[in-house]
C-alpha cells in the first residue's frame, strides 16, 4: 500500500538508512558514546562520513547529496531510533550549518563551506551566551555587529561560555531588527563572514 504522504523515493531513502542504523549505529554503542560527555564522538562522525550523511541535503553542485529538509528530517528520524542523544552532532552541522549557508550564505560562501561540511571535513556549532536571553533566544539577543573596515566590530556580553581552545568562524546572519541573530565576542572570532543582508 503506498505512503499517503512520502514518495516512492523518500521510502526508499527512509528504508536504507533504517538498514543502515539497524546495521552500524547499536544502541548499547550510542549509549556509551553519550556517557562520554566530554569527548567529541569520532567513531560516531567517521560512519556517518562513510555512509555519506552529511551531504545529505546539500546539493551535488556543492558535493552533497543532494535532496531536501525531508530527506533530512527522514535521516534524523531513523538515527534517533538509537542515537537520538549522539545524533544532534550530525543534527547541528547538518540543519544550522549546511542548511544555514545554504539559505543565507553568499555563492561564494557556498562554494567554500558546503563542499567542507558535506564530506564531513567541517563541524560546526551553535552558542548562544546571551546574558539577559534566558530561553527566548532570538527576543533577547543584544549583540550587534557594525562593519568596519576590513572586517566587522561585535558588540555585546558573553556569559557562561568559555572561550574555546580552537579558531572561530563566525557567521553573521540578518535579523528583522537590525541586530546579529548570531555574533560571539569578538577577541573569540578569528574570522568572520556576514550573510547577505547583514
Amino acid at each position: 500500500m503506498p505512503h499517503a504522504i512520502l514518495a516512492e523515493e523518500d521510502r526508499l531513502f527512509r528504508d536504507t538508512v533504517r538498514s543502515w542504523v539497524d546495521a552500524e549505529i547499536g544502541k548499547d554503542w550510542c549509549r556509551a558514546l553519550e556517557r562520554e560527555e566530554d569527548s567529541f564522538p569520532h567513531d560516531f562522525w567517521d560512519k556517518l562520513c562513510a555512509f555519506g550523511a552529511h551531504g545529505i541535503g546539500i546539493p551535488e553542485e556543492y558535493g552533497g547529496q543532494g535532496g531536501s529538509i525531508v530527506t533530512q528530517v527522514l535521516f534524523a528520524r531513523e538515527l534517533a531510533r538509537t542515537a537520538a542523544g549522539v545524533g544532534w552532532v550530525w543534527g547541528v552541522t547538518s540543519f544550522s550549518g549546511g542548511q544555514g549557508v545554504l539559505g543565507a550564505g553568499s555563492e561564494g560562501q557556498k562554494q567554500r563551506f558546503l563542499p567542507e561540511i558535506a564530506a564531513g571535513r567541517l563541524k560546526t556549532a551553535m552558542a548562544f551566551t546571551e546574558a539577559g536571553g534566558g530561553t527566548d533566544l532570538l527576543g533577547g539577543m543584544q549583540t550587534t555587529a557594525t562593519r568596519v573596515g576590513g572586517g566587522w566590530r561585535l558588540k555585546g556580553e558573553r556569559s557562561g561560555a568559555p572561550a574555546p581552545a580552537w579558531p572561530i568562524t563566525c557567521f553573521l546572519w540578518p535579523a528583522p531588527t537590525g541586530m546579529c541573530s548570531a555574533a560571539p565576542t569578538a577577541s573569540l572570532c578569528s574570522s568572520c563572514h556576514a550573510m547577505p543582508g547583514a
